[in-house]
């Protein structure tokens, strides 16, 4: 992992090879951040979240505690997650979402 200077880490995250916290960031506790996710400078990362395998975030984030990022999600920089939020694979985050927000992959028939 490449941790950058000014970063604030907690306690009790996993964090895994290829992985890119930019400076001046701060990560609370309990997060397990999974291989090649990137994120950005100036960022805030709650409590007790999952970052699946290539997440890409850009900076000045925020995201609450107990969310669930699954692989290939995106931010856009700026963008602020509560807490509890639930993203589907690949998503693209362009806009702030709220607490408790769970977003499904429209499927066809």
């Amino acid at each position: 992992a490449n941790v950058a200077s000014g970063v604030q880490l907690g306690v009790g995250n996993i964090i895994e090879s290829n992985v890119y916290i930019g400076p001046h960031t701060s990560i609370g506790n309990n997060n397990f951040i999974s291989y090649a996710t990137v994120i950005g400078h100036h960022s805030s990362i709650g409590n007790h979240n999952l970052f699946a395998p290539g997440v890409m975030m850009a900076g000045l984030v925020t995201i609450g505690d107990e969310c669930i990022l699954p692989t290939g999600v995106n931010f856009l920089d700026q963008v602020v997650v509560g807490s509890r939020v639930i993203l589907p694979v690949g998503y693209n985050i362009v806009k702030n979402l709220q607490d408790d927000t769970v977003v499904k992959m429209k499927t066809e028939d």
